[in-house]
C-alpha cells in the first residue's frame, strides 16, 4: 500500500489495536455487502474498569447491535447481548431492527450500565428492504446491563418511533436522559419508577449529545447551536443565549457530536460541527437531492456557571489549523477526558491518518474557579505500533479507571486485501500522547 502524503504535521502518536473477532465481509464481492459493516458507535467505562462498546450492524440482516465488554487486565472480550434478542424483535422482519447503540454506555452509582438504542435501517436501508419494513421502527429501548448478574434487561421504549441518540446518567437521582431522532425531544427515564417522560422539544435537528454537570443540570444544543438547559428540580427547560461557535459564516445548522464534562464538573468541552443544508428543513431525515455542505467547526469550552447563561469560548479550529480541509475532517464523533483533565478527540483527515487533538486543560491557568488559558494542541497522526496501519477516524471514546483512553474506529493496513478498513478498539495508554 502506498502511504498517503501526511499534510501539515509529521509527528506520530503510537496506539495499540484490539479487534473483537467479528465476522469479516466476503471480499470476493465488490463492494463488500451491507454498507459499513460493524461500527463502534457507542462506548463507556464501568466503575470496575471494564470497557464497554456498542457495535452497530450496517449489514441490514436483522442482526442486532452487540454490547461488548473488554477486560483490560486480561485482554479478554465478551459479547454481552444482541439487542434484537434483548428487545424481543428476533424474526420480526416487518420491523426496523435494533441495530445501533448510538448512545454512550454509562454507569449508575450501583455499577449497572445503561444505554439506548437506534436503528440503521431507518436512515440507510436500500429501497427494496425499506418496502418490506411495513411496521416501521418501534422506537429505541432503554437497556440496562448488570455486570454482577451478567444480564441485559430491556427497560422499554423511550418514545414510540423515536431513536435514542445523546445520553447521560444522573447517578444521584437515578435518572437517564436522552435526545431523540427524528423529532428532537429531550426525554427522561426514572430508574426507580421505570417511567419515561418527554421533557420537551429542543429544536429541529436531533442533537447527539447530552451532558449532566455536578449541580445536576442537564445540557444539550438546538439546531442553531444554542445551549439548552433543563433543571430537573424546577422542571424548567430553557434555551440560553450561549451558542456553539460556527454559526457566524455560511452554516445554517450548528451542533456537536462530541462533548465531555471537565474535572471541575461545570465546564463542557467539545467540538462543534456546522452544515449548510438546502433545503434546510425538514431536518433529521434523508431528502433526495438535498445539498449538504460542511462548514468550519471549532473546539470549544462552555463554562456553565459563568453568568446566568454561562460563557462559550472558542479554543481553536477543530482541526487545529485553519488550512485543514473541512471536507476531510467531516464529523468529530469521539472525545474522551484524560485523567489529568485534558479533553482528547480524534480529527479525521480524509485519506490521510487521523490526528489526535487535545484541549489542554491541565496546563491552563485558573482564575476565579474557571479555566482561562485552555489551548488546542495537535498531538500528531495516530499510527499503530509495529506497522499495524493508521487510524482513519473514530466514532466513540471513553477513559478507563487506570487513565487509559479508548476510541473505537477503523484502521487501514496493508495486511488486509484491497486496503479494507478494519474496525478496532484503539488503545492509548496514559501518557502516550505526551
Amino acid at each position: 500500500m502506498t502511504q498517503p502524503r501526511r499534510p501539515l504535521l509529521t509527528k506520530r502518536v503510537p496506539v495499540r489495536y484490539r479487534t473483537f473477532g467479528l465476522p469479516e465481509p466476503d471480499l470476493t464481492v465488490e463492494p463488500p455487502p451491507g454498507g459499513e459493516w460493524w461500527i463502534f458507535s457507542g462506548m463507556g467505562s464501568g466503575l470496575d474498569g471494564t470497557i464497554y462498546a456498542g457495535l452497530c450492524d450496517h449489514r441490514f440482516q436483522f442482526t442486532g447491535a452487540l454490547l461488548i465488554a473488554y477486560f483490560a487486565e486480561t485482554g479478554a472480550v465478551r459479547t454481552l447481548g444482541d439487542m434484537q434478542e434483548v428487545c424481543g424483535q428476533r424474526h420480526r422482519y416487518d420491523l426496523m431492527a435494533q441495530t445501533k447503540i448510538h448512545t454512550r454506555i454509562m454507569p449508575d452509582s450501583d455499577g449497572r450500565m445503561y444505554l439506548g438504542l437506534h436503528s440503521c435501517e431507518r436512515d440507510y436501508a436500500p429501497p427494496e428492504l425499506m418496502a418490506k419494513l411495513t411496521g416501521g421502527y418501534p422506537g429505541g429501548h432503554w437497556i440496562c446491563y448488570d455486570p454482577r448478574k451478567r444480564v441485559c434487561e430491556d427497560l422499554g421504549i423511550g418514545v414510540a418511533g423515536e431513536s435514542l441518540m445523546g445520553f447521560t446518567v444522573d447517578p444521584n437521582t437515578h435518572r437517564l436522559y436522552a435526545t431523540t431522532h427524528t423529532n428532537s425531544l429531550l426525554i427522561e427515564y426514572d430508574i426507580e419508577t421505570r417511567r419515561s417522560e418527554v421533557v420537551g422539544a429542543i429544536g429541529k435537528y436531533p442533537t447527539r449529545v447530552v451532558e449532566r454537570t455536578a449541580d445536576g443540570m442537564i445540557y444539550t444544543f438546538d439546531d442553531e447551536g444554542r445551549v439548552v438547559r433543563f433543571d430537573p428540580r424546577s422542571r424548567q427547560l430553557r434555551t440560553l443565549d450561549a451558542r456553539l461557535p460556527g454559526w457566524e459564516r455560511k452554516a445554517n445548522c450548528v451542533t456537536s457530536f462530541a462533548t465531555v464534562v471537565g474535572l471541575d464538573g461545570r465546564t463542557i468541552y467539545g467540538v462543534s460541527t456546522a452544515f449548510y443544508l438546502e433545503p434546510r428543513e425538514p431536518m433529521g431525515v434523508v431528502i433526495e437531492g438535498r445539498k449538504s455542505e460542511f462548514c468550519p467547526g471549532y473546539a470549544f469550552a462552555y463554562d456553565t456557571q459563568d453568568g446566568p447563561d454561562g460563557r462559550m469560548r472558542i479554543i481553536g479550529p477543530a482541526g487545529g489549523d485553519s488550512r485543514v480541509r473541512v471536507e476531510d475532517m467531516r464529523l468529530h464523533h469521539a472525545i474522551a477526558l484524560a485523567r489529568a483533565g485534558d479533553a482528547l478527540y480524534v480529527s479525521a483527515r480524509g485519506e490521510h491518518p487521523a490526528h489526535l487533538m487535545m484541549i489542554n486543560v491541565s496546563g491552563a491557568s485558573r482564575k476565579g474557579g474557571t479555566a482561562t488559558g485552555d489551548r488546542l494542541r495537535d498531538l500528531g497522526e495516530m499510527w499503530g505500533e509495529e506497522d499495524e496501519g493508521y487510524v482513519e477516524t473514530a466514532f466513540a471514546g471513553t477513559t478507563g479507571t487506570d487513565g487509559t483512553v479508548y476510541f473505537g474506529g477503523p484502521r487501514k493496513s496493508e495486511k488486509y486485501k484491497r486496503d479494507y478498513v478494519r474496525w478496532a478498539l484503539i488503545v492509548l495508554p496514559e501518557g502516550c500522547w505526551r
